[in-house]
């Protein structure tokens, strides 16, 4: 998939998984706390939720996003190069990197994290089982959990447990990149 239009993979997954499972647009809308043309909009590929919102779809899908992410093509072997990683660039300034394949097996999600000056999971907290690790690789990242601020900067590192209601932001003005490690893999 590459950087290649994601947003049409993402919202034709969606839209698939969703007629699969007999959901309506309504329900999907009522469950995530987002608007039937919303999601009518993202299945269409016209724009990209935020990644709390997009949490949220996967989890009541019942599926990851990386799943969603999916565009079926072979993947043999376990490398991947730079140019393979599947990216997904968010309208609120965020970009993930995918750095593994697609595996129903794997138990760690690394991704790296590029978020413009400003850029933030989103409006609401989330959480979800399982934990995560954080590291800063450039500039800083402000991560709210269970109700505490911890500011992070370059060589910085956060480990938590996912049950805990988090989000996070990019206070700054310039580019922060972090390294993101998810156990089990649910995006």
């Amino acid at each position: 998939m590459g950087k290649e239009q994601p947003e049409r993979i993402l919202g034709a997954n969606i839209r698939k998984l969703r007629k699969k499972r007999g959901i309506s647009l309504q329900d999907i809308a009522a469950n995530t706390g987002v608007s039937k043309s919303f999601i009518s909009q993202v299945e269409n590929g016209k724009t990209q939720p935020s990644l709390s919102t997009l949490i949220s779809i996967a989890e009541y899908l019942d599926t990851s996003i990386n799943t969603l992410l999916d565009d079926h093509s072979p993947e043999p072997g376990p490398m991947v190069k730079e140019d393979e990683q599947k990216t997904v660039i968010y309208a609120d300034g965020i970009v993930m990197n995918m750095l593994t394949k697609s595996e129903t097996y794997k138990q760690i999600q690394p991704i790296l994290y590029e978020l413009e000056a400003g850029a933030s999971s989103g409006k609401k907290q989330y959480q979800h089982f399982g934990q995560e690790f954080v590291y800063i690789i450039e500039g800083c990242l402000e991560i709210e959990l269970g109700g505490e601020i911890y500011n992070l900067e370059k060589g910085d590192s956060l480990y938590f447990n996912s049950t805990v209601p988090h989000s996070f932001r990019n206070k700054s003005c310039e580019l922060t990149k972090a390294l993101w490690i998810d156990t089990p893999a649910t995006l």
